[in-house]
């Protein structure tokens, strides 16, 4: 219950909704509460997610309730039925906002916390308001990217990356693959960029209306230079990596990307921090609160649940947001839409989005190749790249070792979501990553 922070999700959808939509809570919420109330039939894969987080489950009744059969594990084609969800959609429905953060449901949050010696009051539901920043920019080779702002990492960080390769020629990368030294060089630059990106973030970036993040330094295209050139023929220990000096985030998250007829865009990620949060669910409300406080660094220097380093920047405050690294990005091209791309994975959701939107501009890529090509990533520390199979060859692999690079074969990560769009035609091409379970949906 501890590691639970104010559920944000409904108040900034319903921010939005408002602001900017053409539909009512009503109609936006009745195929949910349906889906809940009803219930739908278990496909395989959750019904083999929610049994790997079993133990989890049963450690709380409210939550053996609903993740669990009776006490026993799911199998596929069982119906889920939610009712305790289904009855907190009804109030959000009728009474907006206060159909969550006053009245039943903040009642039973509150108590929910009571019982497990947690901390978020009703004052804290209350007084929860969503804030709406300017996106950060850039353009990238005659592209306007758009992206997250803080306390996300991830927009900066994607912008950051994106600059330090700008001026660099990147080999043709059409079937026939060009060298291995050039292949050697080409991953060399990307691990070291990202190195420099990710201990940046460690030490500049944290809320914004309780640090003073330098946004405008990091996203400055001089600045990514000055880190591009600190690059040299070989790996850079973590140790010898500092934050930049300027003139004074596990399978985890949720992803989609929409474009209607008319051209309007959205990017969304949202997310519990692990996989089903904490794992508790408020009992009589029918939702899992989140385990963010671990995206806070409650440690400055030591790393949290993703390996990520985070220092004073992000320090626990009351009031404060924590640090993440959601990158959900809208790119345009001659000021037409041309990709919606975002998605899940913890820390390494930033590197997954730019080597996709890379593949694309760059390497003239499909959206399905470009998002399902095996992926690569470092963070600065752990000092290992992570790869998944085949993202390297066996040779380029040996090549980086001889340049003292450090490496470890992980498990598949990210599950990005994209629509590349051709608008001189009016064509949209949407593609769900081969690692997850969604679907590219058009109507």
């Amino acid at each position: 219950h501890l590691s639970a922070g104010v559920p944000g999700s409904v108040a900034g959808m319903l921010y939005a909704l408002q602001k900017y939509g053409s539909m009512t809570r009503e109609d936006v919420l009745a195929q949910s509460i349906k889906l809940a109330e009803d219930g739908f039939e278990m496909e395989d894969r959750l019904a083999e997610s929610l049994n790997s987080d079993f133990d989890l489950f049963n450690k709380f009744p409210s939550s053996r309730k609903i993740f669990t059969k009776g006490g026993a594990k799911f199998k596929a084609g069982e119906k889920f039925i939610q009712k305790d969800l289904a009855n907190t959609l009804k109030l959000i429905s009728i009474h907006g906002r206060d159909g969550f953060y006053a009245g039943i449901t903040a009642d039973l949050i509150v108590k929910e916390m009571q019982q497990g010696a947690g901390i978020i009051t009703k004052e804290d539901l209350l007084n929860y308001q969503p804030v709406e920043r300017e996106p950060v920019h850039t353009n990238y080779k005659g592209y306007d990217v758009y992206s997250m702002p803080p306390p996300s990492s991830g927009g900066i960080a994607l912008i950051q990356l994106l600059n330090m390769i700008e001026n660099e020629t990147l080999p043709d990368r059409n079937d026939v693959y060009y060298g291995i030294k050039e292949q050697s060089n080409y991953y060399h630059t990307a691990i070291e960029n990202m190195k420099r990106v990710y201990a940046d973030r460690s030490e500049h970036l944290g809320d914004p209306d309780f640090w003073k993040v330098p946004v405008s330094e990091l996203t400055n295209k001089d600045y990514a230079k000055t880190r591009r050139n600190e690059i040299g023929e070989n790996s850079t220990p973590a140790n010898e990596i500092k934050p930049g000096v300027f003139v004074k985030e596990s399978d985890q998250t949720t992803h989609y990307s929409v474009i209607d007829k008319d051209g309007n865009m959205v990017s969304v990620t949202t997310t519990l921090n692990n996989t089903y949060g904490s794992g508790v669910v408020v009992d009589g409300a029918g939702f899992l609160l989140n385990d963010e406080m671990d995206d806070f660094a409650s440690k400055p220097g030591e790393p949290n649940m993703f390996g990520l380093i985070g220092n004073e920047a992000n320090a626990i405050v009351p009031g404060k947001r924590m640090l993440s690294s959601m990158t959900p990005t809208i790119i345009l091209k001659d000021g037409d839409p041309f990709l919606i791309i975002g998605s899940p994975g913890g820390g390494r959701i930033i590197t997954s989005v730019y080597t996709s939107i890379v593949n694309i501009i760059d390497f003239k890529m499909s959206l399905d190749s470009a998002i399902d090509k095996p992926r690569f990533h470092h963070q600065w520390q752990p000092e290992y790249l992570q790869y998944e199979a085949g993202a390297v060859d066996d040779e380029v692999m040996a090549k980086l070792k001889e340049k003292g690079h450090q490496v470890k074969q992980i498990s598949d990560y990210g599950r990005v979501e994209g629509i590349l769009v051709d608008w001189k035609n009016k064509v949209y091409y949407g593609h769900s990553d081969r690692r997850g379970y969604g679907a590219a949906i058009g109507y």
